[in-house]
C-alpha cells in the first residue's frame, strides 16, 4: 500500500520523525545511491527509529561502531510500507527479499517459488520514496530459505517474524527522501556491548525458531500448495477459454 505520508506526534500537529543509521562512519550527508543493490529493499539508505537496533548494526564485528542521528520530515511523501498482517503481506515481503538479497535456492521448488513469487507478489519499491518493513538478518533470511525450500508452512513464517524482537527499518529510495532528511549528531558505540547483544539476539530467534517449527498445530499453504493452486487457477482459465 502506498500512500502520502504525513507523520503527527500526541495529535498535535507535525513533528519530524528520528531515525538512527548504524555505522562505522559516520554520515553527514545520506546517499540514497550509495548502499548496495542487494540489501533487503535494493539500493537506499538504510534506518531504524529503533536506537537499540541502530546501536547493534553499527558493530556486525569486532569493531566500535557509529550511529547517527537524523530528523526526517516525511510530510508529503510516498511511502510503501510491508507488514506482516495478513498471509498476501508476509509473501509481499518475502517477493522483495529475494527480488533483492542473493539467496542460494539449493532446490528446484525453491528456483520455481522464487520466480513465481518475485512475478507475482513483488511491489515496485523503486517508485517511492520510502520503505517501512521488517529487517532480514541472517537467521530470517534463513527462515525465508525454509518456506522457499517447502520445510516450513506459510503460517509457520508469519509466526516466525514475529521472533527476537525483529524491528522495523525505514528506507530512503529517492533524491525526495534525501533531501527531507537532516544530520542531527552521532553516538560512540562500543562493539563490546552492542556485538555481544547484535549476536544474542540472533541466537535467540534460531532457538525459538527450532522450537516453533517442533511445535504441533500448525496448518496453512506451504510453498508446493502455493505453486499448486496457481497451475490449478491457470487450468481452470484454459478450460474455460476452449
Amino acid at each position: 500500500m502506498v500512500t502520502p505520508w504525513k507523520y503527527y506526534k500526541d495529535g498535535k500537529g507535525y513533528a519530524g520523525m528520528i531515525l538512527y543509521h548504524g555505522s562505522s562512519v559516520i554520515v553527514e550527508k545520506p546517499d540514497v545511491t550509495f548502499g548496495k543493490n542487494n540489501n533487503d529493499y535494493g539500493q537506499g539508505f538504510y534506518c531504524t527509529e529503533h536506537l537499540t537496533l541502530a546501536r547493534e548494526w553499527a558493530c556486525p564485528g569486532r569493531r566500535d561502531g557509529i550511529v547517527n542521528v537524523y530528523e526526517l520530515d516525511p510530510d508529503g511523501l510516498k511511502v510503501m510500507e510491508l507488514g506482516s498482517a495478513t498471509d498476501e503481506d508476509v509473501l509481499r515481503w518475502v517477493a522483495v527479499l529475494v527480488r533483492y538479497r542473493q539467496l542460494r535456492t539449493g532446490s528446484e521448488i525453491a528456483e520455481q517459488g522464487r520466480k513465481f513469487l518475485i512475478g507475482h507478489f513483488a511491489p515496485e519499491v523503486e517508485e517511492v520514496d520510502l520503505v517501512k518493513g521488517y529487517r532480514a538478518d541472517d537467521s530470517y533470511f534463513s527462515f525465508v530459505r525454509d518456506f522457499l525450500n517447502n520445510t516450513v508452512s506459510l503460517e509457520q513464517l508469519g509466526e516466525a517474524m514475529k521472533l527476537g524482537a525483529l524491528g522495523e527499518q525505514l528506507v530512503l529510495k529517492s533524491r525526495q527522501a534525501e533531501a527531507a532528511i537532516r544530520f542531527l549528531q552521532y553516538e560512540a558505540v562500543n562493539w563490546e556491548t552492542w556485538h555481544r547483544q547484535r549476536r544474542a539476539r540472533d541466537e535467540a530467534a534460531r532457538a525459538d525458531y527450532r522450537r516453533l517449527q517442533g511445535r504441533a498445530g500448525f496448518s496453512g499453504r506451504d510453498m508446493m500448495d502455493i505453486l499448486r493452486e496457481d497451475r490449478n487457477a491457470a487450468d481452470t482459465a484454459v478450460q474455460e477459454e476452449k
